[in-house]
């Protein structure tokens, strides 16, 4: 293994040539090539492509001879390279805004583009002339896109939260799956595996697997997305962990399926139940208590709770304000070591 700096800036896209020899990475090349290809085992420059002067932000690789590279990005335009040695042989700019993704058919033969213009533009594998163009397929910008095994279709994902199912050459939409309705819910990448079964990332960080026919969500895959500051067993087994960007899991089935819990702040994006990071949990047997900066939240449906500085936090829709609560005593717990956790007493409110 060794580490390489190919670029000046970030790199936003990769793909392997058919050969699984050289690679094709794009990016931020600062005054430099947005666009490079490399050998995977010394790390070799073969070709330095230009043609966008501003970053790039996809690439694709045709996996048969003759081999081509195509390249989009902040220019609204695509630019097709022949090779190796990879050359500028002509570019395309049928849209009209950036270029998110551009993805070849699995046969070669035909390459397609997405972008924030909510166009999908289709085109020849090896001369880049355009095939079609299909506009507001979605109602936001299209992130990205992939096709099935055949060739025969394409999906695609957008800003509107929807996952699209495209037939190809035609374009005409066979369904459509909507994933949610919070910001979180932006599909941002998207992909088909093994059996042609879409699978939907959005901005919130979850997975979401599609069925085959791209109606519906059939399960997802969920956890954190920064570090993960403490943990906690419950009584029946599951295991509850708290991060540093808000958000707390629980995991089921001894670790095989996880869920992040809702409540709190239930920020937008990424579902946090605290805007600040969580530096503790705990568990009795009734429910799960975390801390930050000495404040505690109850993610048991039957319970709300008064923190340390009396701030009512309540997680169950039945909750008023106006409602006279009544008390009870709960069994003791006991908190990992933090300096942030106040011995102060703590009273719990159970909903009538």
């Amino acid at each position: 293994m060794y580490t390489l700096k190919v670029m000046s800036g970030s790199i936003a896209d990769l793909d392997w040539d058919g050969e699984s020899k050289k690679i094709s990475i794009c990016g931020d090349g600062g005054a430099s090539f947005h666009v490079k290809v490399l050998t995977y085992d010394t790390g070799n420059q073969v070709s330095e492509c230009i043609g966008l002067t501003k970053k790039a932000t996809t690439v694709a690789y045709r996996q048969q001879r003759p081999f081509r590279v195509v390249a989009g990005g902040e220019d609204m335009k695509c630019v097709l390279y022949a090779g190796p040695p990879f050359k500028r042989e002509c570019e395309a700019a049928s849209h009209s805004n950036y270029v998110n993704c551009v993805r070849y058919s699995p046969d070669g033969d035909l390459c397609v583009s997405v972008g924030s213009d909510k166009k999908v533009v289709l085109y020849d594998g090896k001369t880049l002339e355009v095939k079609g163009e299909f506009c507001d397929v979605h109602k936001g910008s299209i992130y990205a896109c992939a096709w099935s095994s055949d060739g025969s279709k394409l999906v695609t994902c957008s800003a509107d939260k929807t996952v699209k199912l495209l037939e190809m050459p035609s374009g005409k939409v066979l369904s459509t799956c909507t994933i949610g309705d919070k910001l979180g819910s932006f599909v941002v990448g998207v992909a088909m595996s093994l059996g042609d079964i879409p699978i939907a990332v959005t901005l919130s960080g979850i997975i979401h697997v599609l069925d085959a026919g791209c109606t519906a969500v059939t399960s997802t895959i969920e956890g954190h997305q920064d570090a993960i500051m403490s943990h906690a067993v419950a009584s029946n087994g599951d295991l509850y962990t708290s991060s540093s960007d808000g958000t707390v899991c629980c995991w089921k089935e001894g670790g095989r399926s996880c869920k992040r819990v809702s409540g709190g702040v239930d920020a937008d994006v990424n579902g946090a139940v605290h805007s600040g990071k969580v530096s503790t949990v705990s568990s009795n047997s009734l429910f799960v208590q975390l801390s930050v900066r000495s404040t505690l939240c109850s993610f048991n449906s039957l319970f709300v709770q008064l923190s340390v500085r009396s701030t009512l936090c309540s997680f169950n829709s039945l909750f008023r304000k106006n409602r006279a609560p009544s008390f009870m005593s709960l069994p003791p717990f006991v908190h990992a070591a933090s300096p942030l956790v106040t011995s102060a007493p703590f009273v719990h409110t159970k909903l009538t």
